[in-house]
């Protein structure tokens, strides 16, 4: 088996916010309480950029046999746990309650607004030390730094005028190192370049576009969230003064090297979740 785990979450650093999600997202499923057994509980988690990440449940996560009791009963909760209707795994994290009650109804809606939500891996701790790598994305990256992994070629035929035009990836270079340095003698700074192609099934739309990123490693074991993300932020901030722009990730994906999937050969590789 193998994992890469996609984080999505809007967060403070110090005296500035940063959103991490730029597009809006909702996940149906069952929501619980990590070391609960019988907590399980229908809703919906819903996050629009620039707001809260909201969690509504029907019901809530202390039975009753009064709904008045079971909307009174609700309390923070420092962790939940879901399994969405694609099978995602979502840890939320310093969840504060809400809701509503109608007393003609047999159960009370229950609310969460989340500070943080870790699609794609249970966790029992915001410092869990558990991964190994952090990628970064940021659209500013790419003009900073020109990727290069798409080449194109311009045939011309005898006449001079232009008779083909084309655009390839090596498949060894889909992803290339740009460069790479110490951020500490713990950890490792590489600057790569991707490329990524959309296409439909009859090939009549076809989209591929080229970035650069960085990855930040640990070189000394499995470090929590907060570790990698404190380093990428001074990385980000280096970008912000040597481009006079704000450099904002676009994406971030952690990587747990204890999850794999290995090839006859002995590589191990790793992709995102489905």
């Amino acid at each position: 088996m193998l994992f890469v785990f996609i984080i999505e979450f809007a967060f403070q650093w110090s005296m500035k916010k940063l959103s991490i999600v730029t597009e809006k997202f909702e996940y149906k499923g069952y929501w619980f309480l990590p070391y609960s057994n019988n907590s399980e509980v229908a809703g919906i988690l819903t996050f629009n950029p620039d707001e809260k990440i909201i969690l509504e449940l029907i019901g809530g996560f202390k039975k009753s046999e009064s709904p008045i009791q079971s909307f009174i009963d609700k309390e923070q909760e420092s962790v939940i746990h879901g399994i969405t209707s694609d099978s995602k795994e979502i840890t939320l994290f310093n969840c504060y309650p809400s809701g509503s009650l109608n007393l003609s109804c047999r159960f009370p809606i229950t609310r969460y607004s989340s500070q943080y939500a870790v699609v794609g891996k249970h966790m029992p701790s915001m410092y869990e030390k558990t991964f190994n790598k952090i990628q970064i994305h940021s659209p500013l990256l790419s003009i900073w730094l020109y990727p290069g992994v798409i080449k194109n070629t311009i045939q011309f035929d005898k006449e001079r005028e232009i008779e083909e035009i084309s655009y390839s990836v090596s498949a060894n270079k889909a992803s290339t190192l740009k460069n790479e340095t110490w951020v500490d003698p713990s950890f490792k700074l590489l600057l790569k370049g991707g490329s990524f192609i959309n296409s439909s099934d009859d090939l009549l739309t076809v989209q591929f576009g080229q970035n650069t990123y960085f990855e930040i490693e640990s070189l000394t074991g499995k470090v929590d969230i907060w570790e990698l993300l404190d380093k990428a932020l001074l990385f980000l901030q280096f970008i912000s003064l040597a481009t006079l722009s704000t450099c904002r990730p676009s994406e971030i994906i952690l990587y747990d090297y204890d999850s794999y999937q290995e090839l006859t050969d002995g590589r191990k590789i790793y992709h995102p979740i489905p």
